[in-house]
Order: C-alpha cells, then sequence, then structure tokens
C-alpha cells in the first residue's frame, strides 16, 4: 500500500470534521513538496473538484506526481455521443488546468454514467483518449459489490483502475470478495474514504450528538486501538495496509502538518497488524456520508 494524496480539500470545503476550509495556494505548495519529499507520487483530483485541477496547474509541482482525474458526472439515462463530445472535451480542459499534456490516468466519476443505456460508449472514448497517449490508464470510481459485477459484465471491457471506498468501518468489499476479485483481473486499486470523511480520527469527546447512539462502538474501537499501541490514524490506514491488495490509500489534507502525521503514522505501523474485521459494520447511518447530511450530521451538537 502506498499514500495517495486526494487534493478535493485543495477545491472545495469537504469532509465532516475539516473546520479549516480549503487551504491557500501557498499552503498547497508546501504540501505538494512535502509530499514528493515523503515519496507520494499520485494526486487524485476531478473535472468537478472546484478549482482542485487548477490550484495544481498553478503549483508547477504536478508535474512531478501522477495524477489521476476523473470525467464530469452526467447523471442521465440515456448517453449520448455528444456526452462523449463533452467527456473529451471536459478532459481537454481538465489538461489545461493542470498544465500538463498528458495525465497518469482518468476514471468514470459517476459508475451509473458506464452503465447507463449507450453508457459503453464513455469507455470507448476513454479507450481513445489512452490510446492516444493522453492518459496512461483508465477506470472507474464505484461504490458497490453490485456495480462492480456489472462493470465487469461489459463486453470485452479493458480497464486498468478501479477506485472504491473501503475503511475500518466499511469492509463490505473486502468481505463480499470485491477486492480479491479485482487484483485477480490485475486492477489497480485505489481506495478513498479511508478516514470516513475524517470520522476514523475523531476522538470520542469530538463526536457531532448525531454519532451518540454509536458511541459504544466507537468506544469499542479507541479501546481497541489503545490494545495494540495504535493511533487513530494507524488504525484507520493500518487497517487497509492489512488487506493486502491496495495500491493507493487516498488521504487528503488542508496543511502540511496533518501529512506530516499522516506519513509519521504509516512508517511507524507495526509489521504484524491486528484483525479489524469486528469493526465492520452495515449500519448506513454509520459508513454512509450521505446519510450523514441527510439527517443533519454536519449540525453542531
Amino acid at each position: 500500500m502506498k499514500v495517495g494524496l486526494g487534493t478535493v480539500q485543495f477545491g472545495l470545503d469537504y469532509g465532516i470534521s475539516n473546520g479549516s476550509g480549503m487551504p491557500a495556494a501557498e499552503e498547497v505548495r508546501v504540501i505538494l513538496e512535502l509530499a514528493r519529499r515523503e515519496s507520494i507520487d499520485l494526486l487524485d483530483t476531478a473535472f468537478h473538484y472546484g478549482d482542485s485541477e487548477a490550484v495544481l496547474g498553478a503549483s508547477g509541482l504536478q508535474t512531478d506526481f501522477r495524477v489521476v482525474t476523473k470525467t464530469p458526472q452526467l447523471n442521465k439515462a440515456t448517453v449520448t455521443a455528444a456526452d462523449c463530445v463533452y467527456i473529451e472535451q471536459c478532459f481537454s480542459e481538465s489538461l489545461t488546468r493542470l498544465r500538463q499534456p498528458s495525465v497518469y490516468g482518468v476514471l468514470v466519476h459517476q459508475i451509473n454514467d458506464v452503465l447507463a443505456d449507450g453508457g459503453g460508449n464513455i469507455l470507448e472514448s476513454l479507450y481513445r483518449l489512452r490510446q492516444r497517449g493522453l492518459v496512461k490508464k483508465i477506470g472507474v470510481s464505484v461504490y458497490s459489490e453490485q456495480q462492480i459485477e456489472k462493470l465487469f459484465n461489459i463486453r470485452d471491457i479493458d480497464i486498468d483502475i478501479v477506485q472504491l471506498p473501503i475503511n475500518v468501518f466499511d469492509q463490505r468489499l473486502s468481505h463480499s470478495g470485491s477486492l480479491r476479485f479485482l487484483q485477480s483481473q490485475q486492477i489497480e486499486i485505489h481506495a478513498r474514504s479511508v478516514f470516513l470523511q475524517g470520522l476514523l480520527l475523531t476522538e470520542s469527546s469530538r463526536l457531532k450528538s448525531y454519532f451518540n447512539e454509536f458511541k459504544p462502538f466507537f468506544a469499542e474501537y479507541h479501546a481497541f486501538l489503545a490494545a495494540n499501541q495504535l493511533n487513530l490514524l494507524q488504525g484507520a490506514l493500518g487497517y487497509i495496509k492489512s488487506l493486502q491488495c491496495i495500491d493507493y490509500a487516498l488521504v487528503g489534507v488542508t496543511s502540511a502538518q496533518e501529512l506530516q502525521e499522516i506519513t509519521a503514522s504509516v512508517a511507524a505501523l507495526p509489521a504484524a497488524l491486528p484483525d479489524f474485521s469486528a469493526f465492520h459494520s452495515e449500519n448506513q447511518k454509520l459508513i454512509n456520508p450521505l446519510v450523514w447530511l441527510a439527517d443533519g450530521a454536519r449540525e453542531k451538537p
């Protein structure tokens, strides 16, 4: 497992525990310089991450990294030829924002766009971009086991990367065998939501009132970490490392100090990691940030 730097925070306010907002351009440069020193070689961004791509391009440091961007989300029942032209135009705009002639990867941001009627044409567009040398690897961002199954039922599918959500509390794609399947297909796996929007890094005393019903669960988890001499960062990243099939764990930060804490925690992880399986939950109120938003989890306690 390598650490990849997610950059949504560079263009949008993001994360339930993010109280500092977007970092200034100079702080972004400091973050990227630190990432380079710490041998982090991948940046994850997207067309719809606000100014993230432009901020990376303006930094002048983006060329030192593998950059993965994503297509705009269509959210349509039927994908037309015009939609595919739009996606290719947006990719060209992404290159302009990033100030790069090509990128390491481009992912379909919304898998339902691919699964829609005519959605296979989006993949054909990405195949052409790869063939032209504008991108090295193409892929799809997914959410569930069912989506992965549908994706690989597409005839002659030829993708390189799958980005997926997985963390200590949401181990569904590990338990279902999806990770093993992707590994068997020689797919590069990028893990997102490894901190569950910062929830896994939040001390019990600082949890929003929305999570009160889960406080015993958090107490048990935090006691487990203490017994295994792991801090919150090490617990979150240690679980991902223990899976032994994740190529990149994507982390987002708003300061160089946060990134320094992450890299130090990873470096201090023990060779033998504990079994985290007892902390898997299927409760959407805990593991699905969209449900938090619907229920007002961002409200102050």
